[in-house]
């Protein structure tokens, strides 16, 4: 990304002092130069109190970020609108309400439409309206741009509590969903497809998946699989689908495996692009403190891919810089 203004880093910096009881000087370094810079975090973070993600990305567009604890232990979803609003889901410690993620946390919109709804991501539309996974209900809903009214946009096909979301230009939504189960089998989770309001499609079956996203050019699908044995994760891979043009699935590949860096029992949760096709992948509970950015994270298949570790209901982050083709141990 472009260099941040002198602003946003004095901001930044002053987060870090204030959730991370750390100089600046301790974490941010510019290990590139000319007119695209990427940044590094080089040092270690505290846990508890640090909301960095959200709180930098409504730094940019001018707000403070809110209270983390205006949300319950379910926080998902963070979603920015083209204003530069965030949003995430379980705002007021309630599953079917979405609410700002920045100024004030006070809620978008609560889904009552269907009784036990359990919002669990956000896409936000052109127009400004979203679409989020109900998990209990087996569904997408569509929630209005004034967050005033919530619907069924699509649901069937034997959808397994869906997970998270992502949508093409032509509007070709893929959502991913997980049974968990001790033993984890190949029908635990699985891609669905809806081309529009109505019925979805079932693409293919696997195990749990999770994190889902669609390459910016549109010629690739990446979602997460995970197994469990023992009710304890032990496969976490980040797969790669070939897109058709009728939205269908073709040639799978694995595009990571985190057994390379012995970080299989570790959940993939959300993932994201950026517009020059950087992969960006969030997993659960992780602890690790004094991390040696070589043997965390690699790149694959791009210029940089920055793991993002979530601390389940804060956003305490680290994100890796690593060099092209570096390799993971």
């Amino acid at each position: 990304m472009d260099t941040p203004s002198p602003w946003f880093e004095q901001v930044c910096d002053q987060t870090l002092l204030k959730c991370c009881h750390r100089a600046p000087t301790d974490y941010w370094s510019t290990p590139m130069s000319g007119a695209r810079r990427s940044w590094q975090l080089t040092g270690s973070l505290s846990a508890v109190n640090c909301v960095l993600v959200l709180v930098c990305a409504r730094i940019a567009a001018g707000s403070s970020a809110c209270d983390a604890s205006k949300f319950g232990p379910y926080i998902e979803g963070a979603a920015v609108n083209k204003q530069g609003t965030v949003f995430a889901v379980n705002g007021q410690y309630q599953r079917n309400v979405i609410s700002y993620a920045s100024e004030s946390c006070k809620s978008f919109a609560k889904v009552e439409d269907k009784p036990g709804t359990s919002l669990n991501s956000i896409r936000v539309l052109p127009d400004g309206g979203m679409l989020s996974t109900d998990t209990t209900n087996a569904r997408v809903v569509m929630v209005s741009a004034d967050g005033k009214h919530s619907s069924t946009y699509c649901d069937g096909a034997g959808m397994i509590s869906p997970n998270d979301l992502a949508i093409t230009s032509r509007g070709y939504l893929y959502i991913s969903g997980q049974r968990w189960t001790d033993n984890t089998v190949v029908g635990d989770g699985g891609v669905w497809l809806c081309k529009g309001p109505g019925q979805a499609v079932q693409l293919t079956l696997l195990g749990r998946t999770n994190g889902i996203e669609v390459s910016p050019d549109e010629k690739y699908l990446y979602v997460s699989e995970a197994f469990n044995k023992a009710g304890t994760p032990v496969s976490n891979k980040i797969l790669r689908y070939v897109l058709h043009p009728d939205g269908t699935l073709g040639t799978r590949t694995v595009l990571y495996d985190f057994a390379v860096n012995k970080a299989s029992n570790v959940d993939i949760d959300g993932m994201r692009t950026d517009t020059a096709g950087n992969l960006y992948v969030t997993r659960n509970q992780v602890s690790w403190r004094e991390a040696d950015p070589q043997h965390v994270g690699c790149l694959v298949h791009s210029d940089a891919l920055l793991f993002v570790y979530w601390f389940v209901a804060v956003c305490c982050v680290q994100l890796l810089q690593l060099p092209r083709y570096a390799v993971c141990h």
